[in-house]
């Protein structure tokens, strides 16, 4: 598990809905409205390494997906993530899950 300084809460595999994606740079900006609280944060999450692998339906918006990467450190401003492993989150109850992230943050 990767704390990024309370920012961006990742797991293992972070689940995320694409909001845009940046064909030119290979960029998916991912977003998850979760604390609701909280202003919405958005990783940049580079798939070049792993975009002959990816669906093509992971790419469209609104998608939800998981993602496995590794947090890079840049002098910009944001949270910019390099992907190895991106595949489709399925039907996602969002309720349940973000229960679940509640509960695992109290342990």
């Amino acid at each position: 598990m990767v704390n990024v300084s309370d920012v961006w809460y990742w797991h293992a595999a972070k689940l995320c809905s694409v909001d845009e994606y940046v064909v030119k740079t290979a960029t998916l900006r991912m977003k998850h409205d979760y604390p609701h609280s909280a202003a919405s944060k958005v990783a940049n999450v580079n798939i070049e390494l792993v975009l002959e692998a990816v669906q093509r339906t992971a790419v469209d918006v609104g998608s939800w997906i998981n993602v496995i990467g590794y947090v890079e450190r840049r002098k910009e401003e944001g949270i910019f993530v390099q992907a190895v492993a991106v595949w489709d989150a399925g039907n996602v109850d969002l309720d349940a899950y973000e229960r679940a992230v509640e509960k695992r943050k109290q342990l």
